[in-house]
């Protein structure tokens, strides 16, 4: 008998399209971010080209943001074609990696801020999220789900 309940119950999360609420609305998820995160601005795309090296035509649309005193918080929020997704990821551990050096010089907490990071898939997005309450914040972006 359970095992015909839990069938049952798996058949209806597939039918049901469990894993079909996954699209994140960007934009919002950035302005509920930025109620937690405070004093955000945006990295310019001059900025993610020339310093961090990345390629800004892999990205169907984007919001990257750091904290205006580049104390550690940041936060990137990505749409991505699956084509894309590998060499995206790349690109950002590779922008980490630069700003952990950066940090080093001036900063220990904001490099174990950056070292602590989430960093993850939502759907078609990926997301990462460097801040002292990285869990909340990523709740945050939770909540923009569809």
């Amino acid at each position: 008998m359970k095992k015909i309940v839990i069938s049952l119950i798996a058949i209806l999360f597939l039918v049901s399209g469990c894993g079909s609420k996954n699209t994140l609305d960007i934009k919002a998820a950035s302005a509920s971010l930025d109620e937690e995160m405070k004093d955000m601005v945006v990295l310019e795309d001059k900025e993610l080209e020339a310093i961090y090296d990345l390629d800004l035509s892999l990205m169907d649309e984007y919001i990257i943001k750091s904290g205006s005193n580049r104390n550690g918080n940041l936060y990137a929020l990505i749409k991505v074609k699956d084509e894309n997704k590998e060499a995206v990821k790349k690109q950002m551990d590779k922008l980490f990696e630069i700003l952990e050096t950066q940090s080093n010089l001036y900063s220990p907490e904001a490099v174990e801020l950056l070292e602590n990071k989430v960093q993850t898939n939502v759907g078609d997005c990926l997301v990462y999220i460097s801040y002292k309450d990285t869990d909340k914040a990523y709740d945050l972006v939770k909540e923009n789900i569809k």
